[in-house]
């Protein structure tokens, strides 16, 4: 009788201990990251420029539908453009732009391919014979963290 007492206690007491490491599990919040952005590189102020935030490689650069956030600033002279990207989850990301100079939402290419207009990926990374890939393009991002991308134009 008291040997049952026993166990029936320890299980209960086991219990209690099990309980209070899930609340102090569930207590530890991951801190939102932001991470800011400046251009460089531009041979002009006509446009806009059009971002693209990917958490992974589809789509990336290219399919803007796939980016987990789009951001399109209009340019201004003598302004330094600078986007802020807030709330993320510390992970890792890949940023392109586009210098969309005719504000077309869309990036201009030559009849082979090439484009007509600047284009910039985080990391500087730049493609071969095509747009860069994600894995060289990709950031990992554990605290706030500000990244500068350079245009570049064919």
């Amino acid at each position: 009788m008291i040997l049952r007492f026993l166990l029936v206690l320890t299980a209960i007491l086991l219990m209690r201990v099990d309980a209070m490491a899930d609340d102090k599990l569930a207590s530890v919040q991951v801190k939102p990251v932001k991470l800011s952005m400046t251009f460089k590189g531009l041979r002009n102020t006509k446009g806009k420029i059009l971002v693209g935030l990917f958490n992974s490689e589809k789509g990336f650069p290219k399919e803007a539908d796939a980016a987990l956030k789009r951001i399109s600033v209009t340019l201004e002279e003598r302004v330094v453009p600078r986007i802020e990207i807030s709330g993320l989850s510390p992970g890792s990301y890949a940023v392109s732009a586009l210098h969309d100079e005719n504000d077309n939402q869309k990036l201009d290419t030559n009849w082979i391919g090439i484009p007509r207009e600047g284009v910039a990926a985080s990391r500087d990374a730049k493609g071969s014979f095509g747009p860069p890939k994600y894995r060289d393009a990709v950031l990992e991002i554990s605290q706030d963290q500000e990244i500068e991308l350079t245009f570049d134009y064919m």
